[in-house]
């Protein structure tokens, strides 16, 4: 699979940088920080491993690495991101529990939650994207309602809502553009979410693959469920993440969404910004982004 070929087992080099691989809360950070510390280092670069609770508030070392934001690795990244560079790991677009729940593949973005700003920079071969084996199926144009896919409880603040707050003001701005009816459906994982007024609730136990049915066009801050739009052929519009290049985001245009025509290049790159844990460990992950300088 591509980058795994060959880099098994890095060439060392001399050591050029110092990271610190910061650990949060939970098993899932545990798990990815150990192979952070196993890949950068296969990699020739020092690392300093240290949990979130005694990050000390600067930006000491080269670079950090991390998952997720809990503890004090949001503060951590806000730092390091503004002052040397920050990787950040987070739960990938395809085959998350490919391998074990644990083991599958995650998400990789620099100084962003979301590798959008340079993830295109040139074009991918397919094969990582050819192991899923994903259908990209036609666009569909006769749909007729719109899903607003929302963030969760956990994700509002960091993008600084409060919960359900911009997917509210998002519905009103779809209102005055369009009669279509509106589904709203929070993320999955949020326990406890609040309906919004003039919408249709979809409860988490419906799959996202019901709701885009006869769906006409998808709208979020920022959701894999995009991504998935994408791929069914419902356009979407989105104002952060990797969908963001293939959609609109003026709700303005609701009525004329975009249907672009590089799909498969498109999927083919996006797969480039996800490893799995022994990819990540074995330095696959880390010799891509120094080969593509995404980092020094």
């Amino acid at each position: 699979m591509g980058y795994v070929e060959g880099y098994r087992d890095c060439d060392r080099r001399a050591l050029s940088m110092r990271i610190t691989v910061l650990r949060g809360i939970g098993h899932r950070a545990g798990v990815i920080c150990k192979a952070l510390h196993s890949g950068i280092t296969a990699c020739g670069d020092e690392v300093q491993s240290l949990r979130s609770e005694f990050y000390s508030g600067g930006a000491e070392n080269d670079g950090l690495a991390h998952y997720g934001l809990r503890g004090r690795t949001r503060e951590a990244f806000i730092v390091y991101k503004k002052q040397k560079f920050a990787v950040y790991v987070d739960l990938g677009y395809w085959g998350r529990k490919e391998g074990g729940s644990y083991a599958g593949y995650h998400k990789i973005a620099v100084n962003s939650r979301h590798p959008d700003k340079y993830f295109r920079n040139r074009d991918m071969p397919s094969d990582r994207f050819d192991h899923f084996g994903l259908p990209i199926k036609p666009w569909k144009k006769d749909g007729k309602h719109i899903l607003v896919a929302g963030m969760g409880a956990k994700a509002a603040p960091i993008e600084g809502f409060k919960p359900s707050e911009w997917e509210e003001a998002a519905v009103k701005e779809i209102k005055r553009y369009t009669d279509r009816p509106i589904i709203y459906r929070p993320k999955p994982s949020w326990s406890d979410p609040i309906p919004i007024e003039g919408t249709r609730f979809s409860h988490r136990n419906q799959s996202l693959e019901e709701v885009l049915e006869n769906c006409w066009a998808v709208v979020s801050h920022h959701s894999n469920a995009c991504v998935d739009a994408l791929m069914e052929g419902v356009p979407a519009f989105c104002y952060h993440g990797v969908a963001k290049p293939m959609g609109l985001q003026e709700l303005a245009l609701i009525e004329q969404p975009l249907y672009p025509d590089d799909r498969q290049q498109w999927c083919a790159n996006i797969a480039y910004t996800q490893w799995k844990v022994d990819e990540i460990q074995s330095g696959a992950m880390w010799r891509h982004l120094k080969d593509e300088g995404i980092i020094p």
